[in-house]
């Protein structure tokens, strides 16, 4: 099953029924589908961030280039071994959602994402 999580982009969070370890430390895969030198700096600064503010999680940066990446994401969510995070164009979003492989409530909230908060700051008027 894949979660969306949502903060400046669409990502993706994806769980193939396992359990979370109670104890231990946790590490997750993250696929990035715009592997742009700029975008692996400020990925590589965000998850910083997180392994900061998350003690005992490390994350697994892996950069897939753009032309390979709706493959490499539907092949893996059929084989049920799809990255643990990883972020995904909003215009992927219902594929994902009809292979039932999202959460409805994140995809509600994906689509509010898109729709509300985008139309609000495009019809910003400046003056």
């Amino acid at each position: 099953m894949i979660v969306l999580v949502l903060c400046v982009n669409v990502s993706l969070i994806a769980s193939d029924g396992k359990e979370a370890p109670s104890e231990g430390p946790i590490s997750i895969q993250y696929w990035h589908y715009q592997p742009t030198p700029i975008r692996k700096e400020i990925e590589a600064e965000n998850i910083k961030l997180f392994e900061e503010r998350n003690p005992g999680i490390t994350v697994e940066y892996v950069p897939v280039p753009w032309e390979k990446a709706h493959a490499k994401y539907i092949t893996s969510i059929a084989a049920g071994n799809a990255a643990d995070v990883g972020m995904i164009p909003d215009f992927w979003i219902s594929e994902f959602a009809a292979m039932g492989a999202l959460l409805p409530e994140m995809v509600l909230f994906a689509y509010i994402q898109r729709f509300l908060i985008r139309g609000l700051s495009s019809g910003a008027v400046k003056g």
